[in-house]
């Protein structure tokens, strides 16, 4: 009897050569790396990530669908440039697929809360199927395919993401190339496995509840021709940006429960399980999948006067016209005074015009001592939130109009000499690469 079921399970799945089905794999961590479907969302998070997921579905069934996947991607601090690369594996019942992508997207910032990405991945799909492993009544029944074949393939997808205010929306055309691979048995008669193009649109929205609170509903939806539309619906509660919890359903599939927790913002790891529900559910113990994370420090582009990274300010003062002349930084560099107190301190003037706060307000004249940089919002409010842990309660954000960047700072004056004295204290203490941001009516 369970012969039997192990050979229908077996030829369930091969009916994927010749069907329309959903071909996409079942991944339950998406929200978190949305790269998975979407190669628009490489270097979404501003950073350098490594990430690894191990996915067991249908547990406890032999033949099983069973997918690992590793990918890297990063957004190159100082530019509009996006890279990310994915190695994954999927092996069920007879099948083994193994894809490999580069992945490319670049940034289009119309203003502080619109930003526009485009992107793309190609690559290959080395497709093997096991004959050999089958289960039939007749192993010398000449129709049926009894060697290993191994096949190799273009893969490439397509995608476009927009993150407006607190939404963040993706559309990505997975497979497609949609090619087709021929496999032959010993009577030379062929059968075919076609990629299958589809669809993937996600929205997710963000709302902090309290200060510490912020609650993310979110949906996803699977099409490609010829079958049914398959959607996800869900939401995520996320504490401080380190405890994170969710719940979903899954269409005809599962109810799913996500858990991932974040040690020291740079380490991530999430569990979820999916509890089947339909026909399949009494045969299978559900679907667990784990992934871990590693978030290393942003690859940097070459800075400039506009460009100013948390880490790379200029080397030598810029003499000629001032900023408000020229519409651009205008930076000095102080002599040292008094020891290191004062050693290398860049002054950058502005007109106020060029800035404002996170509501697009004005903001007023004055000398912000300015400690980071961002591309992203959501990079530069994590910086807020550990500066305040380290006890710089004052820590907030400006924004710089021209090159679209977010300026973290500490403390705000309005005299000189007293930004001055602040940022000498902090650059010997804490935070060396720190300059004074001058704004002027």
């Amino acid at each position: 009897m369970r012969e039997r079921k192990i050979l229908i399970f077996y030829v369930w799945l091969s009916c994927i050569i010749s069907s329309t089905a959903q071909q996409l794999p079942f991944y339950s961590h998406y929200f978190f790396k949305p790269l998975l479907y979407n190669p628009a969302f490489a270097g979404d998070k501003g950073e350098a990530e490594i990430f690894a997921l191990h996915r067991n579905q249908f547990s406890g069934f032999a033949g099983a669908p069973v997918f690992n996947l590793i990918c890297v991607d990063a957004n190159i601090k100082g530019s509009n440039n996006n890279y990310g690369f994915i190695v994954a594996n999927q092996k069920k019942g007879l099948l083994n697929n193994t894809n490999i992508l580069a992945a490319y997207a670049y940034n289009i910032k119309f203003n502080e809360n619109l930003l526009l990405k485009p992107g793309f991945s190609i690559g290959i799909l080395s497709q093997g199927f096991n004959f050999q492993n089958a289960l039939a009544e007749n192993l010398t029944d000449p129709n049926l395919f009894t060697n290993q074949q191994q096949k190799t393939m273009l893969d490439a997808n397509a995608g476009i993401a927009v993150q407006a205010y607190a939404f963040r929306l993706g559309l990505s055309f997975p497979q497609l190339a949609a090619r087709k691979i021929a496999y032959q048995n010993n009577m030379n008669s062929r059968s075919y496995y076609t990629q299958a193009r589809h669809a993937a649109l996600s929205l997710q929205y963000e709302k902090e509840l309290t200060t510490h609170l912020v609650f993310q509903p979110f949906i996803l939806t699977r099409y490609n021709k010829g079958a049914p539309l398959q959607y996800d619906i869900g939401t995520f509660f996320n504490w401080n940006k380190q405890v994170n919890t969710g719940i979903f359903y899954r269409s005809n599939y599962a109810f799913g429960m996500n858990f991932t927790y974040t040690y020291r913002d740079n380490i991530t790891v999430g569990y979820n399980f999916d509890y089947l529900v339909g026909p399949i559910y009494a045969f299978t113990g559900g679907a667990h999948e784990f992934f871990l994370a590693f978030r290393l420090k942003p690859l940097k582009a070459k800075a400039t006067n506009e460009n100013i990274s948390d880490s790379e300010t200029p080397k030598a003062p810029i003499n000629g016209k001032s900023g408000s002349e020229t519409g651009k930084n205008n930076t000095s560099l102080l002599p040292e005074k008094n020891g290191n107190a004062l050693k290398d301190i860049h002054v950058l003037e502005n007109k106020c015009q060029d800035f404002c706060n996170l509501h697009r307000k004005n903001i007023s004249g004055g000398y912000y001592v300015v400690a980071k940089s961002a591309y992203y919002k959501e990079q530069a409010k994590s910086e807020v939130k550990k500066l305040i842990k380290k006890g710089f309660k004052n820590a907030s954000i400006i924004y710089y109009k021209p090159s679209k960047f977010y300026y973290v700072y500490l403390y705000k004056t309005s005299g000189l000499q007293d930004a001055l004295k602040l940022t000498g204290e902090i650059k010997d203490l804490t935070i060396k690469n720190i300059w004074i941001q001058t704004l002027i009516n």
